[in-house]
């Protein structure tokens, strides 16, 4: 009887937290409660209540490295246009790596402009990545087995953004592309077709 009561309680906690706290070990715990509690709902209460929690929720995305092959273990990924997004970093290789997304078309200026200015006197404090209008989000430097959280408030213009280690060197071997899409339901349905 009280499924639902303590269903709105985990909403409201949820929707009380700025979206770059959804992902906290508190938000998390409540998560788990709500995911234990839904299976007790009604089908329409389980509705409702999947519907309020999809608007509330930012997707964790976890990207890592692949030891000795200088690449991301995820090279392409969807998100919803418009909608926040946190990317869990993980650094498994025994060399360091970064993290920036940057503007469609971008990459390679991006990743020529880290190259020119590695050697900087503030390259290592920037965490090699370079001053530019066109990175949207980056992450610091992650030493081998460093680990880091990137919240990311997702354009609204769909299309293809990359995604780039800029540490010197790098660039030229170690992305992926983000794809920014107006339906993700569509897009998992058949990404191909979409």
């Amino acid at each position: 009887d009280q499924a639902g009561t303590i269903g709105e309680a985990v909403l409201s906690l949820l929707a009380s937290k700025e979206p770059h706290e959804r992902n906290s070990p508190q938000a998390r715990v409540a998560l788990d409660i709500g995911s234990i509690l839904r299976r007790r709902l009604g089908a329409a209460g389980r509705r409702r209540f999947d519907a309020r929690l999809a608007e509330l929720v930012v997707p964790l995305i976890k990207i890592g490295t692949v030891p000795a092959r200088m690449i991301y273990d995820n090279e392409t990924i969807a998100v919803q246009a418009g909608r926040p997004v946190e990317f869990a970093l993980s650094n498994a290789d025994k060399m360091p790596h970064n993290f920036a997304i940057v503007l469609p078309g971008t990459m390679e200026e991006v990743g020529e402009l880290a190259e020119a200015t590695g050697r900087d006197k503030d390259a290592a404090a920037r965490s090699f990545i370079p001053k530019s209008t066109n990175i949207l989000a980056a992450s610091r430097l992650l030493q081998p087995g460093q680990s880091d959280s990137v919240f990311f408030a997702v354009p609204t213009e769909p299309g293809v953004y990359p995604y780039v280690c800029t540490y010197p060197g790098h660039w030229r071997r170690m992305y992926g592309a983000m794809y920014v899409v107006a339906d993700l339901d569509a897009y998992n349905a058949d990404s191909a077709g979409y």
